[in-house]
């Protein structure tokens, strides 16, 4: 498992872990688990991470799913994915956008902290 300690911008005491396979994200403020993400890996045509879940309610607007997300990249060297913002349905897998969700994928992919699902379009 690898992690980072850093200071949110609430100046509280944050942990980030990471599994050994990268499929699970767990946020930790003052030593309690505070939030999650999960991630299916995939291996073609190349390695890549597709988000399933964001469990991060308990850590909006403080930074972290930014912060694990680039903690991720470094770890692993491939790319992330999340599905596409524009979904009007639910996705069986249950990765679909919702609520903060939308807006957070928005600008990890304005800052390439995620890419492109393969099946995206621009569109909404």
């Amino acid at each position: 498992m690898c992690s980072i300690e850093f200071t949110t911008k609430n100046d509280l005491p944050c942990k980030i872990e990471i599994d050994e396979d990268g499929q699970e994200i767990i946020v930790k403020i003052n030593g309690t688990k505070k939030g999650s993400i999960s991630l299916t890996m995939y291996d073609w045509p190349q390695d890549y991470f597709y988000i399933t879940n964001l469990s991060l309610d308990n850590c909006r607007r403080m930074g972290i799913g930014r912060k694990c997300l680039q903690f991720h990249k470094k770890v692993f060297d491939a790319p992330i994915t999340a599905a596409s913002p524009y979904s009007q349905d639910k996705l069986s897998d249950g990765s679909h956008l919702t609520g903060d969700g939308v807006p957070f994928i928005t600008q990890m992919r304005e800052e390439n902290l995620v890419c492109r699902h393969k099946d995206e379009s621009d569109e909404g």
